[in-house]
């Protein structure tokens, strides 16, 4: 796993677990749902290289990561400034698993 481009800007640094941004990305709960495209009017199920391409649009600079807690919340930074990172909804289970694994890399 890479080191992170933006942990030094992440109001949350020193409790952040990172993990590796597809791993992440079968937490996201779209994943399996069926989503409007609204330039044809037809639908699809999301993929996991959906969750992937949108979050590569925000550039090649992407920390993915876990923010532990009773309930753990998740995103992915793309800027130094605060509002810069996404945080869909995520499994819950799945997050709890990351953190068991990847925790001792800390």
């Amino acid at each position: 796993m890479k080191d992170p481009f933006w942990h030094d800007q992440n109001p949350w640094n020193d409790d952040l677990i990172y993990v590796p941004i597809e791993e992440l990305a079968d937490a996201c709960l779209l994943i399996g749902t069926r989503v409007g495209i609204v330039k044809d009017h037809s639908s699809k199920v999301y993929t996991r290289q959906d969750v992937l391409d949108h979050w590569n649009q925000y550039g090649p600079n992407l920390d993915p990561y876990i923010l532990p807690r009773t309930h753990p919340t998740a995103g992915v930074r793309y800027g130094p400034e605060g509002s810069e990172y996404l945080s869909t909804g995520f499994s819950e289970t799945r997050l709890k698993e990351l953190i068991r694994k990847y925790k001792e890399e800390k």
